[in-house]
C-alpha cells in the first residue's frame, strides 16, 4: 500500500482491489487492516495512537505491522509513529499514557536508530506542558537526558524532525524545552552545592535571596542560558549527586575553574542581552552586555576566575555589585539588565 500514491488514479485502483479481494485474507490479516484503517481512503490514525497509548492494541499486533521491541521495521509501522507523535504534539497526556508510550518507544532503555527523530518528537512534546512532576514525568526526562543530552554541547547528535512533524520549527521546540530543564538545573546545583561546599563563615551573603532572584528570571522565562563552574571540591560533589542517581543532575554538565579556591563556584547567566557571573562566596556580582569582548563566553571546559569572570566591566559602580545585608543588590542587578536588555522587571 504505501509503495502507490493512494490519492492516485494507480493507488485507488490498488485499494479497489485489495477492497474486493478482502475475503482471501487471513482473519488474522484481516484484524490488522481493520486496526489501522489501512484500505480506507481518510485513515483515522489519531483514533489508532489514542489507542495505542490505552493499551487497547496489543503488541501481537504491533509486530504484525513490523513493529517490535522499540524498532520500525517498514512504512505503515513508522506512519503510525508518526501519528502517535501528532498525538503527544496535539495532547496531554496522562501518566499511564506517558508509561505507554515510554514502554512502546523505549522498551529497553535505550532508543532505536529508527525511531529516534520520532521519540524526540513524542516523549518531549509529552512533558514539554505536563503540569506537576510525577514518578513517570520524572522517569520519561531521564530517558530523554540519557539518549538526547543536553543540545548546548551535544546538538550535532540530535536527528532532524521529520516534516510530517513540522520540521526546523518543531526541532527548535524541542531543542529549547530541553534546554531549560538544563538551565533551571544549573541553577538548581549552584545553590544546592553553596550549602555543602562553602565554608559556614560565608553563609551570610544572602544566599536563599540571590537564589529566589534567580529563580524568579527564570520562571518568568528570562534566562536563556546558564552554565555552573566548580572548583575541585564542588565537582567532587556534584559527582557525587549524578552517582547517587539524582534526577536532577543525572546528566548535567559544567566546566572547571582553574587556579581558583577548590571550595570555590561561578554560576554563569545569560538574561536578555545581559552575561552575569554570580559567585559562591562574597565575589561581587558582575553584568556585561553581551557584545562587551570581556563578557565570559558560555560552554567552556574551563574559565580562569581572574582573566575571564573577573574581567573588567564597562562602568565599576554599576556593573559590579555587592551583595549587601541591606538587600540593595537586587535593585541594582535588576536596573543594569533592564538597562542593558530592554526588559522591564520590578521588585
Amino acid at each position: 500500500m504505501f509503495h502507490y500514491n493512494l490519492e492516485s488514479q494507480q493507488g485507488q485502483l490498488v485499494r479497489k482491489s485489495l477492497l474486493e479481494n478482502k475475503s482471501f485474507l487471513t482473519d488474522q490479516q484481516i484484524k490488522v487492516v481493520d486496526t489501522f484503517d489501512v484500505l480506507k481512503t481518510y485513515p483515522d490514525r489519531s483514533k489508532v495512537a489514542r489507542q495505542i497509548l490505552d493499551k487497547q492494541i496489543s503488541n501481537e499486533l504491533l509486530n504484525d505491522i513490523n513493529f517490535n521491541d522499540g524498532v520500525i521495521g517498514g512504512k505503515l509501522s513508522g506512519a503510525v509513529l508518526i501519528e502517535v507523535a501528532r498525538f503527544c504534539m496535539k495532547n496531554s497526556l496522562t501518566d499511564q499514557q506517558l508509561e505507554a508510550l515510554t514502554a512502546l518507544l523505549c522498551p529497553l532503555g535505550t532508543i532505536h536508530e529508527s525511531l529516534r527523530d520520532v521519540a524526540l518528537v513524542s516523549l518531549i512534546y509529552a512533558l514539554k506542558d505536563k503540569v506537576g512532576q510525577s514518578e513517570s514525568y520524572l522517569r520519561t526526562k531521564e530517558l530523554v537526558e540519557n539518549n538526547y543530552q543536553d543540545p548546548r554541547m551535544n546538538g550535532h547528535t540530535w536527528p532532524p524532525v521529520p516534516e510530517q512533524l513540522g520540521g526546523e520549527k518543531t526541532y527548535k521546540v524541542c531543542v529549547e524545552t530541553v534546554k531549560q530543564w538544563h538551565i533551571f538545573q544549573s541553577i538548581l546545583l549552584f545553590f544546592k552545592l553553596i550549602g555543602e561546599v562553602v565554608e559556614d563563615e560565608a553563609h551570610d551573603h544572602q544566599f536563599p535571596q540571590r537564589e529566589s532572584y534567580w529563580i524568579d528570571y527564570f520562571k518568568q522565562g528570562k534566562v536563556s542560558e546558564a552554565w555552573v563552574i566548580l572548583g575541585s571540591k564542588g565537582a567532587e560533589t556534584a559527582n557525587r549527586y549524578k552517582l547517587s542517581g539524582d534526577a536532577d543532575f543525572a546528566t548535567l554538565e559544567w566546566a572547571k575553574l582553574s587556579n581558583g579556591p577548590k571550595d570555590q563556584c561561578a554560576l554563569l547567566l545569560k538574561v536578555g542581552a545581559a552575561i552575569i557571573v554570580e559567585w559562591s562566596h562574597s565575589g561581587a556580582c558582575r553584568i556585561w552586555k553581551q557584545d562587551d569582548s570581556n563578557a565570559p563566553k558560555f560552554f567552556q571546559n574551563k574559565y580562569h576566575p581572574k582573566d575571564e569572570l573577573r574581567a573588567p566591566v564597562k562602568i565599576d559602580g554599576s556593573d559590579r555589585i555587592r551583595h549587601d545585608p541591606g538587600g540593595r543588590w537586587k535593585q541594582k542587578i535588576t536596573r543594569r539588565i533592564n538597562s542593558y536588555s530592554g526588559l522591564r522587571r520590578f521588585l
